[in-house]
């Protein structure tokens, strides 16, 4: 299983020396909440959210690519729940 929080999925790499896996995606609503948005999207049969800016506003089945920055993910065993990829970091 493959976890990746919200504040590491962006619009756009950013970030001296890290890597980034782009991915094409389905807007499915924004919420704004402040000074930030959460876009909720489909990938794969599968909803997730990101965290945006309050201006990256996209509407229901808009096209959008983001950006997972790889040193923000995470793998679980899917019997145990238990992470598995501390000694898999990403080196720069």
């Amino acid at each position: 299983v493959l976890g990746v929080r919200p504040e590491n999925i962006a619009l756009a790499p950013d970030g001296e020396g890290k890597k980034f896996a782009a991915i094409n995606v389905t807007a499915e609503v924004t919420e704004l909440v402040g000074s930030e948005a959460y876009l909720y999207f489909d990938f794969e049969g599968r909803s997730c959210v990101a965290r945006m800016p309050n201006t990256a506003i996209h509407k229901g089945g808009e096209r959008v690519k983001l950006y997972i920055d790889l040193h923000g993910i995470h793998l679980f065993d899917a019997e145990t729940e238990l992470r598995i990829n501390e000694e898999l970091r990403i080196k720069n």
